[in-house]
């Protein structure tokens, strides 16, 4: 458990918070969805993979480190760069899912994750591929929200001014 806690929460963290440096407003608008997204996958994914160490009860335990930590810092990194290259946001999606798909291969390799029940790797593509598109969605909408509210802000703001300025109420230009 503890090189799951070192590798999948407090390496990522370290970059994690270089980018909370860069762009705040990105990582604490993300984030919280990120770990949802991955605590929901993952409790649902455990009929489908065992992360190591095996545990007696509640087996899901042993992905928390990663679902607070790497899967959320991975998505976060890949809308920043998305936001800030000039690729197109699809290329961005398609290489962190397989830069993400690739890390799991090496998991699978190195004994500390298994598949069962028919899983595969094209089912593990899907499972990055998808929550990386609704979480480039859900920012895309949290900044147009953040737009057009001080947009909203700016208009009240010069009402104000406009008002301050004629002695009237309601005066508008």
């Amino acid at each position: 458990m503890a090189v799951n806690i070192i590798i999948g929460f407090l390496l990522p963290w370290v970059f994690g918070s270089y980018l909370y440096n860069k762009d705040k407003y990105l990582m604490v608008t993300t984030i919280p969805l990120c770990v949802l997204i991955a605590f929901v996958i993952n409790t649902k994914g455990t009929r489908y993979w065992l992360l190591k160490p095996r545990i007696k009860e509640k087996q899901y335990r042993t992905i928390y480190p990663l679902n607070l930590g790497y899967f959320p810092v991975v998505a976060s990194f890949m809308i920043y760069c998305a936001q800030k290259r000039a690729w197109p946001r699809m290329i961005w999606i398609t290489l962190f899912t397989l830069l993400s798909a690739t890390a799991e291969i090496a998991a699978l390799m190195a004994g500390k994750l298994l598949y069962k029940n028919g899983w595969n790797i094209y089912k593990t593509l899907l499972t990055y591929f998808l929550p990386y598109c609704f979480v480039v969605i859900y920012y895309d909408f949290v900044k147009m929200l953040r737009v057009i509210t001080q947009h909203s802000q700016q208009k009240k703001k010069n009402v104000r001014e406009c008002e301050g300025n004629t002695g009237s109420k309601g005066a508008y230009v």
